[in-house]
């Protein structure tokens, strides 16, 4: 903003202008927005300075133990709880203005599970048993893939394989935080075609019974007539 002086001697009445250029700056106000304010670990965040009164330096506290002197900086986080960010700004004129948020911080669901049956003859007929931990909040979506192609959305389902092979079985758990994990046990199904009717160890032969080859090893299965 230019200003224009007029100083006028009276005696000699004449006049004289004065021009001078003057920065007026608005009161300074510290402010920022977060992207995002919260997630699951990791999580990076982006910080955007929006302070107002023509700051010239920043100083950040991200409230994990870093700090930084940049207008626009980011911020990780690898554990998961609530941390308070802390930005200070000055102006030319040597104000300081400072303005706090909270960023939180969920930590992620470990996803595990356990079968009734793993190992059997065509067609095996299990049932799957989730032993995940939330990590926070609870587990509100189950995502099992069984291998074989087909999948499930219970939390315990029972599932057939009518096909032999080796399968893996894949679960995803997500927490009403929104934070997910994957766990798999590769080749945990083993499905084995059954074979012929065999003899015991003993010299006498039981009708009723069949066998199948399990990693080569033979197992015994009851099949009625």
């Amino acid at each position: 903003m230019r200003l224009i002086l007029r100083v006028r001697n009276y005696l000699l009445g004449l006049s004289t202008i004065l021009l001078s250029n003057t920065v007026v700056y608005g009161q300074l106000s510290a402010d920022f927005t977060s992207t995002p304010s919260s997630g699951c670990v990791p999580l990076t965040v982006n910080f955007k300075d929006i302070s107002t009164g023509n700051p010239t330096s920043w100083k950040w506290n991200f409230g994990n133990g870093s700090q930084s002197i940049l207008q626009n900086p980011e911020a990780f986080y690898f554990n998961s709880g609530s941390y308070t960010v802390t930005l200070t700004v000055s102006n030319a004129s040597g104000n300081t203005s400072s303005i706090s948020q909270n960023i939180s911080v969920y930590a992620k669901p470990i996803a595990n599970f356990t079968s009734s049956d793993s190992i059997g003859c065509f067609p095996l007929t299990t049932t799957f048993s989730d032993l995940s931990s939330a990590g926070a909040g609870s587990i509100t979506n189950w995502n099992w893939n069984f291998g074989d192609g087909d999948t499930s959305i219970f939390e315990n389902p029972t599932y057939k394989y009518t096909t032999s092979g080796n399968f893996t079985v894949t679960l995803k758990v997500t927490n009403s935080n929104g934070c997910s994990n994957v766990f798999s046990k590769s080749q945990y199904v083993k499905v084995s075609i059954a074979g012929h009717r065999i003899l015991l160890a003993l010299p006498i032969y039981l009708p009723g019974r069949q066998s199948c080859r399990i990693n080569g090893v033979s197992g015994m299965e009851i099949f009625p007539h």
